[in-house]
């Protein structure tokens, strides 16, 4: 039964994940939900990914391309687009800025094995790119953020890392020495990642509710920023290996593009003006249709011993 169960919340994610936005827009009380509900959440996402690492994983991969990749994707892009919104759409370049910054999300090793990509890439590039999250974004908005967005990055480097390193540590710490909860969590990972998402996207949508009525403009303005971001960090890991084979391809765009959209939306609902939180809580809906949309591609590109 359990196994049934999902099977089908990991092929419908998308699914899942839109009702969860349609639940936050129309369930009543939801929107007095406190702030650090969101944290645990999150913790709890970190912690279920925890459980699929293995040490063999991090070998037979190039250091030297997966480092690469990480700086042009995660500090060089997001500081590209910082700049380029500050001259074409500066009240969006906090927004833009934080959901660049942000690590691969939890549910692409997942991803990885059902488009055809590297799990054990993704959970490589999953594990990196959220150690040393807290780091990047604590460096970046100390230097980009100025007297029109004054932030307690102290505070917001501390919830980073009780969110992305406490899970480490209780994980590696003490749960993975029970062997048999060690490989229930591991079994059960993404379906836990898809479900604790879905409670965080409920939650920050619920806060925002009354701007999807009242400000459509504005909502379509965002949609569109983020439609072109997003478009970026997917393409940029299908172009930047062209020459490579699909497999990798696919892996890098996922990298780009899967990112953990649901911890930007925790940060700015606790540290962030209203403004950059609904901005992010609309590009939550682009999160999940650009996954849907690469998977259509991949099937659109693959050839006939693929398809």
């Amino acid at each position: 039964m359990l196994a049934a169960i999902r099977t089908i919340i990991e092929s419908h994610f998308g699914i899942f994940l839109l009702l969860a936005f349609v639940l936050g827009l129309t369930v009543p009380g939801v929107q007095d939900t406190p702030k650090n509900v969101i944290l645990f959440l999150q913790a709890a996402i970190i912690l279920f990914a925890c459980s699929k690492i293995k040490l063999a994983d991090f070998q037979g991969f190039r250091p030297k391309e997966i480092a690469g990749f990480y700086v042009l994707r995660f500090i060089l892009l997001p500081v590209a687009m910082y700049f380029m919104a500050a001259w074409t759409v500066p009240e969006y370049k906090y927004a833009l800025l934080l959901l660049g910054l942000m690590p691969c999300g939890a549910t692409l090793p997942a991803m990885m094995g059902i488009l055809g990509g590297n799990p054990a890439l993704g959970l490589t590039a999953t594990t990196i790119s959220g150690l040393l999250a807290p780091f990047t974004v604590f460096a970046m908005f100390a230097i980009f953020s100025t007297l029109d967005l004054q932030l307690d990055l102290w505070g917001m480097f501390q919830t980073l890392f009780f969110v992305i390193f406490c899970p480490v540590i209780v994980y590696f710490g003490l749960l993975r020495r029970f062997e048999p909860l060690k490989l229930t969590m591991r079994e059960n990972a993404s379906m836990m990642a898809i479900l604790l998402i879905f409670g965080v996207i409920m939650i920050v949508v619920a806060y925002q509710r009354d701007r999807f009525f009242t400000e459509p403009v504005f909502f379509i303005q965002a949609f569109a920023v983020g439609t072109v971001a997003y478009f970026v960090y997917y393409a940029i890991g299908w172009f930047v290996f062209a020459r490579r084979d699909r497999r990798t391809r696919i892996s890098y765009s996922l990298m780009g593009g899967n990112n953990n959209i649901a911890l930007a939306i925790s940060l700015a609902a606790l540290y962030f003006p209203a403004h950059e939180m609904f901005i992010l809580v609309v590009w939550e809906i682009l999160w999940i249709m650009g996954v849907t949309l690469f998977q259509l591609f991949v099937k659109m590109t693959a050839g006939p011993e693929e398809g």
